[in-house]
């Protein structure tokens, strides 16, 4: 793998740029986040133990109002689950702002975010941490904001090889639970 930046004719360093439509990503990336995350994995799990707790002693004791708890606790996971899953992210997905085109450029010191009428140049030391699966890279700027980096976006092999280079250089890439 090539550590440098490509050079043009001139030995000029090259920005290397990845084009995508960021509304094509959103949904799978808010699902990607939300279920590699550990926060998001122990209040699910807490809330399917509450369920369990109350309509095992509901059961158990036969006391109904117990059992309409249990129920009104499960109805409320769904809830949760069904608004996280798919309708906050099929709403933000329809939204304009989020449908436009994408371009990130980057080289070895520094990733550049432009959209039509904003851009953002940060150095890679900027962001807290880096994660990764088999479709996407996503570069957190603090726990609750990041950018995405399509795989697919990527041009070749070469190109993946040189962002990957850019990041290891400053970050761990981290994949499975997101910390």
């Amino acid at each position: 793998m090539k550590e440098t930046d490509r050079e043009n004719v001139e030995g000029a360093r090259v920005m290397e740029s990845i084009n995508f439509t960021y509304g094509n990503h959103f949904s799978r990336v808010a699902n990607l986040i939300l279920f590699n995350s550990i926060k998001y994995r122990i209040i699910l799990s807490l809330e399917l133990l509450l369920f369990i707790c109350c309509f095992l002693i509901a059961l158990w004791s036969d006391a109904n109002t117990l059992l309409y708890i249990s129920f009104g606790v499960l109805a409320a996971m769904l809830l949760n689950v069904v608004s996280q899953v798919v309708i906050i992210p099929n709403k933000m997905a329809k939204d304009p702002k989020f449908n436009q085109q994408i371009e990130m450029s980057f080289d070895s010191e520094s990733i550049e975010l432009r959209v039509a009428e904003a851009a953002s140049k940060v150095k890679w030391n900027y962001f807290e941490k880096v994660w990764e699966n088999n479709d996407y890279y996503l570069l957190f700027h603090n726990k609750k904001q990041y950018w995405i980096i399509p795989k697919g976006s990527i041009k070749d092999s070469e190109q993946h090889d040189l962002l990957r280079n850019h990041i290891a250089k400053n970050h761990e890439i981290r994949s499975g639970i997101i910390r």
